[in-house]
């Protein structure tokens, strides 16, 4: 049941994903650290330890859902095996191997490094710690970037006075990072010191990363930043001159809440 159970959920999310037009063609990829009982439900046939480019001590021995490189998220609905599969870490966390799926030779995202040097940033022994990322390519986020000149703080900042809900969601505020070569030991390690930090991370002219405790979480914090981008270009098409949440609202949506919020953002000054 524990197979059965999630993987109704992987593909649930991944069809979500594609509906919603934030992973076309084969853009766009998931790691899920999974219950090690998983293993009582398949019959594993364990693949070549692989090396990683550094040691991930804190997820060592652990267990993971990655969907595959080259592969389109829309068909994980129709095959999770064909389209990705489970990887094991191994003892050290210097490298990992493929135990089940990835059928026809297929191998884990390409975006591994980032994915892998993330959870081994964020996980914890506490409850709540988070077990998903997704990345995907949302569109309003994307063309934000092209539009304004971003920092953390602004996109932060942009989200909370854009709709009530995103100072509650994200009030720790959001990350940004310039453009780099996807792909890359680079963008995996500051990827992770940057969702070590805050859960939803915007590559630049790119995409999202985004953490979660669930694939429910990790899809809701995407949707609300992404909706949140299309009504600040449709108010943006409407006037100029734009009315949005003031300084004032925003400490009494952190006061009702009960909100830690960085007052870094607080301060900032958007440019429009």
């Amino acid at each position: 049941m524990i197979l059965e159970n999630f993987l109704t959920e992987i593909k649930k999310t991944t069809a979500d994903l594609w509906h919603k037009g934030w992973t076309e063609a084969n853009g766009g990829n998931i790691t899920v650290r999974v219950d090690k009982a998983v293993l009582e439900e398949i019959d594993p046939a364990a693949g070549q330890w692989v090396e990683l480019p550094k040691k991930c001590h804190k997820i060592a021995g652990e267990i993971f859902y990655a969907t595959g490189t080259g592969k389109h998220l829309r068909n994980v609905e129709l095959s999770p095996s064909a389209n990705g599969g489970f990887i094991e870490i191994s003892p050290d966390g210097g490298a990992y191997r493929t135990l089940w799926g990835f059928q026809g030779g297929s191998k884990p995202t390409s975006e591994l490094p980032s994915h892998l040097f993330t959870h081994n940033e964020v996980t914890t022994d506490q409850p709540g710690s988070p077990r998903v990322l997704i990345h995907c390519h949302t569109p309003n986020l994307i063309a934000l970037s092209y539009a304004i000149k971003l920092d953390s703080n602004i996109l932060s900042k942009l989200l909370w006075v854009m709709q009530t809900e995103c100072l509650v969601v994200f009030p720790e505020g959001v990350s940004f990072l310039p453009w780099h070569v996807p792909g890359t030991n680079e963008i995996g390690e500051e990827s992770a010191k940057l969702l070590k930090k805050r859960p939803v991370l915007l590559w630049e002219y790119h995409g999202l990363l985004v953490i979660g405790s669930s694939l429910d979480e990790a899809f809701g914090r995407i949707h609300v930043a992404e909706k949140t981008v299309d009504i600040f270009f449709k108010a943006r098409l409407c006037s100029a001159k734009l009315n949005y949440l003031s300084d004032e609202q925003l400490e009494k949506l952190r006061s009702q809440f009960d909100c830690r919020i960085d007052p870094e953002i607080m301060k900032t000054k958007l440019p429009f």
